[in-house]
């Protein structure tokens, strides 16, 4: 009986053995499946931190945009408003020039009108000259 009680101990003893492997194995899992647990947390946390701040970053180059394309809205309108200006500048200078194209052309023709009668002057005063005895007698008297 003692080799059957020997056989049995040493039976009981191998599945203490295993259970005591198994029960080790399962604390091993267990920590082991704690630690992915923590890991994949610490994942998701980090995950939802960098997601956040390429939000925010995307939030702020949005904003940036806007502001850009406010600001060019903003320059388009006071170029528009300058080329308006400009064009009315053209047409007065335009004006302004006609005008005094217009006076230019008439100081010449008064110039022209002034020499012809000038010389119209100086051609009459000859003649005058010319028609006017140089001795006049006096009315009336007898000579010397």
């Amino acid at each position: 009986m003692v080799g059957l009680t020997r056989e049995v101990s040493a039976n009981t003893e191998a599945k203490i053995a295993a259970k005591a492997e198994a029960e080790g194995a399962a604390e091993a899992a267990a920590a082991a499946t704690g630690y992915y647990e923590a890991e994949k947390k610490a994942f998701e946390k980090a995950k939802e931190e960098e997601i956040s701040k390429i939000r925010a970053e995307e939030k702020k180059a949005k904003e940036a945009e806007t502001a850009a394309c406010e600001e060019l809205k903003q320059t388009k309108k006071e170029l528009e408003s300058a080329n308006a200006l400009v064009q009315e500048t053209k047409k007065e200078v335009k004006a302004l020039q006609k005008a005094a194209d217009d006076a230019k052309s008439k100081l010449n023709k008064a110039i022209k009108t002034n020499e012809q009668l000038e010389k119209k002057a100086k051609d009459l005063e000859k003649i005058a000259a010319q028609a006017v005895p140089r001795r006049t007698r006096k009315a009336g008297g007898g000579g010397n």
